[in-house]
């Protein structure tokens, strides 16, 4: 069950002395569950990149306790609706984040940043999300978006983590079944990996199918991630976008789970 990912500077943040504003994290489970969360922090908040790093050790190590704490040998995670799960790792990374601004000074906006979790629990995928970027699946030899960037009355208008309810703005989908890899991604990659279509976002296959195929037989997950990272930086995605990017992989099918 591979997990593997990476993120560069987009070339305007270079050009600008601006540090890399997404962060992502990944963890597996004792008991063979992956955790994933990705954010991107505004480029029009001053010091989003913290706030991105904030969001997603927040929201992983929030899942990673509730697999872990039991009370008699049964962990919270088995008690609880697996959009409760998501939920209760948004707040805590809010809450995180409304800490660190008391703390230092800062207004909670100059830590703006989005947020996509996704976890895997009794082999059923659950994604949550606030802000762009998404979330594709590969599913019984279909490739599906599981969660879209969203729609937004006006270009490069996203809802961050930081603005308003949780429960307003959070996008849940809970409970996927037959997923056997999926990928969570910034937007920097949106135009690359996803197509539209009468209004409605659609995976690019010449780009999933291969990379979802690739990543079934990685054997080691740091020089897949090197191999991730080498492919965001090249000129065919600075092509088509200029932003700071970052992709996750993680391989949900255990292998013995594979037909022969």
């Amino acid at each position: 069950m591979p997990v593997f990912g990476g993120k560069t500077t987009g070339s305007s943040h270079i050009k600008k002395g601006v540090p890399c504003q997404d962060a992502f994290r990944s963890e597996k489970t004792d008991s063979g569950e992956i955790i994933v969360a990705v954010a991107d922090g505004l480029g029009s908040a001053e010091h989003s990149e913290i706030g991105a790093k904030i969001a997603v050790n927040t929201a992983v190590d929030k899942i990673k306790s509730l697999f872990t704490n039991s009370d008699y040998g049964i962990p919270d995670a088995s008690l609880m609706k697996n959009r409760d799960i998501i939920t209760e790792a948004f707040s805590a990374s809010r809450t995180a984040l409304e800490d660190f601004a008391g703390d230092n000074g800062y207004p909670l906006k100059k830590l703006a940043c989005t947020l996509i979790v996704a976890f895997t629990w009794e082999r059923y995928l659950t994604t949550g999300h606030i802000g762009d970027g998404a979330v594709t699946a590969l599913i019984q030899d279909e490739i599906r978006i599981i969660s879209d960037p969203g729609n937004s009355e006006y270009v490069n208008e996203v809802t961050p983590l930081t603005s308003g309810k949780i429960e307003d703005n959070i996008r849940i989908n809970e409970n996927i079944p037959y997923v056997s890899v999926f990928a969570a991604f910034t937007d920097g990659c949106q135009r690359a990996f996803l197509v539209r279509k009468n209004g409605e976002y659609l995976p690019y296959e010449p780009f999933f199918r291969p990379i979802f195929t690739y990543a079934k037989d990685v054997a080691d997950e740091e020089e897949a991630s090197k191999e991730i990272v080498r492919f965001l930086e090249s000129d065919k995605m600075n092509e088509n976008s200029d932003d700071d990017k970052t992709l996750v992989i993680a391989v949900a099918e255990k292998r013995e789970d594979r037909p022969v």
